[in-house]
């Protein structure tokens, strides 16, 4: 009777790919935590599937971003394929179970639910999906042998695709645009010695609040020389967004726009109660802010200022105009105070 054939051939294949994967996600992982965490990384917008996905609900699990929970999870896959003594059945049916199901969902989230596509996190995803799958061998019989040439190429993958990956998607913010399609309110009837900066925003746009509060501690500079005028551009991914900018809409008939802008960006559940709790805190009227949004009026101002940003090609948010000059995605505040210094100049405002 001939004698079985050996599984050392497939497992020897089997262990660098394992390896390959995890390092492949490892890398990636910190690749999108790093652009999660950067001060200056992102904005909001339709066309932005890593922008979408980053700022939708699903990009955390109990408070917790998902790069970090990658980082966990292939950092444990590392170390267990790295450390014979960890490979025990249990552990492995963890690790085999949770990448699948991990992997599956995500993806899932991606093309049902968000309908846009984050490159980072689909490879996150496909690791975990396939370091699962690979897994499910070893549960029958763990076999795993790892020589330091697998190691060499799990490495050199670890370290290749996210850097690859990196070069092919990441933009550098867009330098701004002086000219264009500025908005009326910026060239039309400019108050003398003052600067206009008007922000296109969205309450739940995470650099939305980021921009907001960079140009707060900022504006306390300048007094009376900057107005800021607020358009609202609710995103249809932010489910609370666009009854917040009807709460704002409704408080600029009382004159407190700007008051209601302050304070919805400093919270983070946006839903109705919190809105009116807003309006309270800035002493809005009851009566007349009910009148407001039980008519048409805030969902028409909306219209306007959709109309507005059509008009002036606003493709992602934040995006502002600091005088005529257009800023695109989020800013540090070195660059937005050279901005308002140079349109106060041209104001003829003493700086």
């Amino acid at each position: 009777m001939p004698a079985l054939a050996d599984p050392a051939p497939s497992r020897s294949v089997l262990a660098p790919i394992l390896l390959g994967l995890a390092l492949v996600g490892l890398g990636t992982s910190a690749l999108t935590l790093m652009l999660y965490l950067s001060p200056e990384a992102g904005s909001c917008g339709p066309g932005g599937g890593c922008d979408t996905v980053r700022t939708s609900s699903y990009s955390a699990f109990m408070g917790i971003p998902l790069p970090w929970l990658g980082l966990a999870y292939f950092g444990a896959l590392v170390t267990t394929l790295l450390v014979p003594r960890l490979r025990r059945r249990a552990w492995l049916a963890v690790l085999a179970t949770g990448g699948v199901a991990a992997g599956l969902t995500l993806l899932t989230l991606q093309a049902a639910v968000l309908g846009a596509w984050c490159p980072y996190c689909v490879v996150v995803d496909l690791c975990s999906l396939g370091a699962g799958l690979a897994l499910a061998p070893e549960l029958a019989r763990p076999n795993l042998h790892l020589g330091p040439g697998p190691v060499l190429i799990g490495l050199g993958l670890g370290a290749a695709v996210p850097a690859a990956l990196f070069t092919v998607l990441h933009v550098e913010p867009e330098p701004p645009v002086i000219g264009g399609p500025a908005p009326a309110i910026v060239t039309a009837d400019p108050v003398e010695g003052q600067a206009t900066i008007v922000e296109f925003v969205d309450f739940e746009c995470p650099f939305c609040r980021q921009q907001h509060r960079r140009l707060a501690r900022i504006l306390g500079d300048y007094g009376e020389r900057v107005r800021v005028e607020y358009r609202h551009m609710p995103l249809r991914m932010h489910a609370h967004a666009r009854e917040a900018a009807r709460y704002a809409c409704c408080a600029q008939e009382q004159g407190r726009g700007k008051a209601m802008a302050d304070a919805l960006f400093a919270r983070d559940a946006l839903v109705e109660a919190t809105c009116q709790e807003c309006a309270e805190q800035i002493g809005l009227d009851p009566h007349a802010l009910a009148e407001c949004l039980a008519s048409e009026r805030p969902d028409a101002q909306l219209d306007e200022h959709a109309a507005v940003a059509q008009q002036a090609a606003v493709r992602r948010l934040p995006t502002c105009y600091v005088g005529e000059r257009r800023f695109e995605g989020l800013q540090s505040e070195q660059t937005l105070r050279d901005a308002i210094e140079a349109a106060i100049a041209r104001s003829g405002a003493p700086s």
